[in-house]
């Protein structure tokens, strides 16, 4: 069981998933907001990520977002 699906909570769940862990994931909001409060992730959170296996497809969405921006 995590308690809280801020960030840390998520990734916990995630880090568990992967190790074949079913994880239940509990938050006092019954659904999560349609907006992020994210503007950017720090190089730390990418290196923490890597365990998780996400980081390259973080930046690679990243850099089609950003293409698309500019």
């Amino acid at each position: 069981m995590v308690v809280g699906a801020g960030p840390t909570g998520l990734v916990l769940a995630c880090g568990l998933a992967a190790r074949g862990i079913e994880p239940l994931v509990l938050d006092h909001v019954a659904q999560g907001g349609n907006t992020s409060r994210a503007a950017v992730v720090h190089a730390r959170t990418l290196e923490v990520l890597e365990d998780i296996e996400v980081t390259e497809q973080l930046l690679r969405l990243s850099a089609v977002e950003l293409a698309h921006a500019a």
